[in-house]
């Protein structure tokens, strides 16, 4: 009698943790499936934009919330030449959220037998990727990121608008050519650039001059003829 109750005894207690296994495995691949990344929501671009970042980073979808690299998707958004800042969010279950700015346009450059836009980053972008491209400068010479931040500077520090000139000319000395939609052409001195400018918009505006040349290369001195 007492080994039959001690049997009953050990059933009952095999019954119970095959139950709490059960139980507790149901729980796990539940809580598994719980935070699993369902939806991937990118806001402040256009569909072109977020097209070409969804090719990069659809491989997040399936993913557990806590087995995602933060770090990996950090570079995969500084990698884009168009991407100026940009905030990720896990919005728990299931959704994560990608909030981005993205950089200013100042310019189109024709590099490598094809068009481009150019980012104030002095970054390169595909031309396709942004739907507004009227108006913008045409951008000519032997140019880097470095020497696009530094135009961009002048151009901010003047507070001019790029799309007051029609083309921008690079020249190896470092200093730069600006011909407006008037069809002035300002040569810029290597020193001071955004000082010289200044002056040269001040006689654009008081004096509506067309198809001049103003140079101002030579220190303290302005030269104004016509142009050919």
């Amino acid at each position: 009698m007492r080994l039959f109750q001690n049997n009953k005894k050990i059933l009952a207690f095999i019954i119970l943790f095959i139950f709490l296994s059960t139980i507790s495995n149901k729980f796990i691949t539940n809580k598994k499936n719980f935070f699993t990344i369902e939806n991937i929501n990118i806001y402040g671009v256009n569909t072109y934009i977020k097209k070409d970042l969804y090719s990069d980073i659809f491989y997040l979808k399936g993913k557990n919330f806590f087995l995602i690299n933060k770090n990996k998707i950090k570079d995969i958004l500084n990698q884009k030449p168009y991407v100026k800042e940009f905030i990720i969010n896990k919005a728990y279950p299931s959704t994560l959220d990608i909030k981005l700015k993205t950089t200013k346009i100042i310019a189109k450059q024709f590099k490598n037998n094809r068009y481009y836009l150019v980012g104030e980053n002095g970054k390169l972008i595909n031309y396709d990727i942004f739907e507004k491209r009227d108006n913008l400068p045409n951008l000519f010479g032997n140019t880097n990121e470095k020497k696009v931040i530094s135009l961009n500077r002048i151009l901010k520090q003047s507070k001019v608008s790029v799309f007051q000139f029609t083309d921008i000319y690079y020249f190896e000395s470092g200093r730069w050519d600006l011909k407006t939609n008037n069809e002035n052409i300002i040569k810029l001195p290597f020193n001071n650039p955004d000082e010289a400018l200044d002056i040269a918009l001040k006689i654009i505006d008081q004096k509506n001059y067309k198809k001049k040349i103003i140079d101002l290369r030579v220190a303290n001195q302005v030269i104004i003829s016509n142009g050919s």
